[in-house]
């Protein structure tokens, strides 16, 4: 069987609807999967009712934003980390994921409000879509379309993540608070992409900056990492296969699809087989024997 953990879809940054995810899963013989939207549980209803309708077996998910503590070179909380959530009661969470959400976009209208203070005419309209959960990105993706910048990098490295800037951005909460959330809903935590942060847009980490969050996350009783991320490279796959052995820690496989490019759909078309993540699955009672 055909496994993909860490999926997107327009209920958070994704660009595809729960429906067109559920046909994309079926196209490509992914016959178990978890919808990660990110810091909410909006459209998991929807989804297990639609997985239900293809025979598709679904995980009930979420991706919580977080951060480290300053003893991690490099980082602090300006940095974004991410934790999955898999097998949770989205009822449950769903307080959680509000508290993050409003808190989110109570950082956003500061945001916009200091950009105006730069100079800039931007309004909270230009930067939110239908109600849906944004991030800086929104932002970004405003400014760069009034013209005032060439591209969203150009924003990032230009305004946002300057000094005044960032410091407005934080809105989640720590590692310890996000790992007991997901436990407190019956789910299992599994650090989302571990040799990869975003602060605007995506950093790659070192093994040393790895092992020092890990210290962290284990602190903070994390179920498990998600070593099989798909756009990882061989070596550091091997590093954190041999981190969860070490560890005592589940497994898990994600491509992290949100419908945008034809690079990502050939991450997810490479369809990784539920064998190697057999304890996590056994865990979230799913037998693929």
């Amino acid at each position: 069987m055909n496994v993909d953990l860490h999926l997107h879809t327009n209920n958070s940054d994704g660009v595809i609807s729960v429906k067109d995810l559920i046909k994309t899963l079926k196209d490509n013989d992914i016959e178990i999967f978890s919808k990660t939207d990110h810091d909410t549980v909006k459209g998991n209803r929807e989804t297990m009712l639609l997985a239900q309708k293809s025979n598709l077996i679904y995980i009930p998910g979420t991706e919580l934003s977080t951060f480290v503590k300053s003893d991690v070179q490099g980082l602090d909380e300006t940095f974004n980390i991410h934790i999955i959530g898999l097998g949770i009661n989205s009822e449950i969470l769903e307080d959680y994921c509000n508290s993050v959400a409003t808190r989110k976009q109570l950082t956003l209208r500061n945001i916009v409000e200091k950009v105006n203070d730069c100079g800039f005419k931007l309004a909270m309209e230009d930067v939110m879509s239908d109600d849906r959960i944004v991030d800086r990105g929104a932002i970004a993706a405003a400014l760069v379309k009034k013209g005032y910048f060439a591209t969203k990098k150009e924003v990032f490295d230009s305004l946002l993540n300057t000094t005044d800037l960032i410091k407005l951005s934080v809105f989640s909460n720590d590692i310890q608070t996000t790992v007991t959330a997901i436990h407190q809903a019956g789910g299992i935590a599994i650090w989302a992409h571990p040799f990869r942060v975003t602060r605007g847009r995506e950093i790659e980490l070192a093994a040393k900056q790895v092992e020092q969050i890990l210290r962290q996350m284990l602190d903070a009783g994390i179920d498990g990492i998600e070593s099989y991320y798909s756009s990882f490279s061989v070596e550091q796959k091997e590093f954190l296969h041999t981190i969860a052995v070490k560890n005592g820690l589940l497994e898990s496989y994600g491509s992290d699809y949100h419908g945008r490019s034809e690079k990502e759909l050939l991450l997810l078309k490479n369809i990784f087989d539920a064998k190697p993540i057999q304890p996590l699955l056994k865990r979230l009672n799913i037998d693929v024997c």
